[in-house]
């Protein structure tokens, strides 16, 4: 699956304002497709990291999530979608201690993923779409967006993409929709 081999490429845990903790990109040429104990080990490696960050900072985590609690957030999450009532049905009913794990690869695996990425990614670097010059379409941004988050793209290589496109709209329709806009600083 799709999901259990994906890098995480970037990870900024913000909290009152403050960087807790980011992790980078892979080094260039590193595998991506790493056995389940690299994973949970860099999973052990954030969560040291934010609770580190939270003793610093005087808080205290909160509790962990019930099964229903989890469920409903992570479909928000990663596919922007409650999740549908027979998938919370089958997950509460699970017996599977991994069952959560299970569902964050079913997610990241899913088509949702990438559309919600775009959604989310395209309102950041695309201006309002009432300010759009009429002729311009963003769909096609969109769509090339959510196939790179779909097929796992690196980052440097959607950037690189999006730096250096040429031609017209319709010869290189996606990365040539983004438009670098100036945004107010408060």
């Amino acid at each position: 699956m799709r999901g259990s081999s994906r890098w995480l490429l970037t990870v900024v845990v913000l909290h009152a304002g403050g960087m807790l903790a980011c992790a980078q990109d892979p080094p260039s040429g590193a595998a991506t497709d790493r056995p389940a104990k690299d994973a949970l080990a860099l999973a052990a490696r954030i969560d040291r990291i934010i609770e580190d960050r939270l003793a610093i900072e005087g808080e205290i985590p909160a509790p962990l999530a019930s099964d229903t609690e989890f469920l409903r957030r992570v479909y928000l999450d990663i596919s922007g979608v409650i999740p549908a009532p027979e998938k919370v049905v089958a997950f509460l009913d699970s017996k599977q201690t991994d069952k959560r794990s299970r569902v964050i690869d079913e997610l990241l695996g899913s088509n949702d993923f990438g559309r919600h990425m775009a959604d989310l990614w395209s309102d950041l670097l695309l201006p309002p779409r009432e300010s759009v010059a009429k002729g311009l379409e963003i769909e096609p941004f969109h769509a090339w967006l959510t196939q790179g988050f779909n097929a796992n793209k690196p980052w440097n290589k959607l950037v690189r993409e999006l730096l250096t496109a040429t031609g017209t709209q319709e010869q290189t329709a996606p990365p040539r929709c983004f438009w670098p806009i100036a945004l107010p600083i408060s």
